[in-house]
């Protein structure tokens, strides 16, 4: 047989084993609504209970933030997150301002296995060097934002 043909044959085999192996971008592609319940945050009178709301979040995953399902999140239609899965839970981080006009993160986690987030996760709302307050977050799969 030729040596060519038999280096084809085993270059197919391995470029398929390899590409079965590796993890799929897009799986965790989508909307969700997150519900946060619980919001709790600190003020100069001790903590305060703030309303429970609803957001819309829209995942493309490209595998671009160094992990293979990672990618680029808009909040409420508005761009400026990203995302990462991460020994099995997925972490959300979209930047903001705070009140003081210093940075600020929306934080976000879930359980993630499969393309799919668990119901019950976190959310965080990180300003400065500190955690400013912290909810439940519920994830629905949705079908647009």
């Amino acid at each position: 047989m030729n040596a060519s043909i038999i280096r084809a044959a085993a270059m197919v085999m391995a470029t398929s084993a390899a590409s079965a192996a590796a993890p799929s971008p897009g799986l965790y592609t989508g909307a969700w609504t997150i519900a946060l319940t619980h919001y709790e945050y600190p003020t100069s009178q001790g903590m305060k209970r703030g309303p429970d709301v609803t957001h819309c979040v829209v995942l493309t995953d490209l595998g671009i933030y160094g992990w293979p399902h990672s990618g680029i999140v808009e909040l409420d239609n508005q761009s400026g997150g990203m995302f990462q899965v991460i020994n099995g839970t997925m972490q959300i981080v979209v930047g903001a301002i705070g009140s003081g006009y210093e940075p600020a993160s929306w934080v976000f986690t879930a359980a993630a296995k499969g393309g799919k987030l668990t119901a019950k996760g976190t959310f965080e709302y990180v300003r400065g060097d500190e955690s400013y307050g912290a909810a439940n977050a519920t994830f629905t799969p949705a079908k647009t934002c």
